[in-house]
């Protein structure tokens, strides 16, 4: 996208020392608080202009390093690698930057963020990125997981019982010493064919002493055993990504709906309605397009 170019280019220029006048003066992106590009550009131009009074220096040069170390390498990653598989190799990766490239304080404030939001730990996408690696060690250690997890299932069918399904999905406890991503969480076993995982310490204490049961992937829960086994010949090959810009939309309309002084329900009455509008006339925004689906 253009916003994308132009915070590219805008990084270019803060490693490089030299920012020419078309990009000093360029219209970036309409802001918004839930897509951070236009956002990270404003800021990283903010810095190389130096116009911000002392006391904020020290903020907005850490601001600055991050979007350029870690924000900008990780949203490239995740437009050139898009595939669902590769999602938790991102969330390791931006760890990593972090790790190499900040200090203990502001590493701290940092990891806390990237645990609040480490959706990609979580079990279900671990399964699926490790059935998906280009490594066949890592193939094979994600298969035989989810095999151990169908016979356990299979046992509960056995004696009558209906195996666990759904669960509530908690953002696991992170391990940010980890040395691959396939270990960012403690998987716990029971010796019994169970598998476990512990949630994030940002919850309440009655959830953080849960050991949450890892069931089996939404995405291969249709998939016989043998496509299961046949993974780690071939590696899987989704057909979802792994962020995508409907999902930043969908979030800005959240975003926007919810900072009116509304009810509950009014608030996601104009979510639903903003969406439905986008669906019956895609190109509201321009009068003469609006004007011929009316007709």
């Amino acid at each position: 996208s253009n916003d994308a170019k132009k915070l590219h280019l805008l990084c270019i220029a803060v490693i490089t020392g030299e920012c020419s006048g078309s990009l000093a003066t360029a219209t970036l992106g309409k802001l918004c608080t839930s897509r951070w590009l236009t956002y990270s550009s404003r800021l990283l131009r903010l810095y190389m202009s130096g116009d911000y009074p002392d006391d904020l220096k020290e903020g907005i040069e850490v601001l600055a390093k991050f979007i350029v170390t870690v924000y900008a390498r990780i949203h490239a990653a995740a437009k050139h690698e898009s595939d669902l598989i590769h999602g938790p190799r991102h969330l390791f990766n931006e760890i990593e930057y972090i790790r190499e490239n900040f200090t203990a304080d502001n590493k701290s404030l940092l990891l806390k963020s990237v645990q609040q939001n480490g959706f990609y730990a979580h079990p279900h996408s671990m399964i699926i990125a490790m059935m998906g690696d280009a490594d066949p060690s890592v193939r094979k250690a994600g298969v035989s997981m989810v095999l151990r997890i169908l016979d356990k299932d299979e046992e509960f069918r056995q004696l009558g019982q209906r195996p666990p399904v759904y669960q509530e999905f908690l953002v696991p406890e992170i391990n940010f010493n980890a040395s691959h991503y396939s270990k960012m969480i403690r998987v716990i076993h029971d010796g019994v064919g169970h598998y476990y995982y512990q949630p994030a310490n940002t919850y309440k204490k009655e959830v953080r002493r849960r050991k949450v049961r890892i069931t089996i992937p939404p995405l291969l829960r249709n998939c016989s055993r043998a496509e299961i086994v046949g993974f780690i010949r071939k590696p899987l090959i989704t057909d979802y990504l792994c962020h995508s810009q409907p999902c930043e939309r969908g979030v800005r309309t959240t975003t926007e709906a919810t900072s009116s002084k509304m009810s509950y329900n009014l608030q996601l009455g104009q979510g639903l309605m903003a969406e439905l509008n986008k669906d019956e006339v895609p190109h509201a925004s321009r009068k003469r397009l609006f004007a011929e689906d009316s007709l």
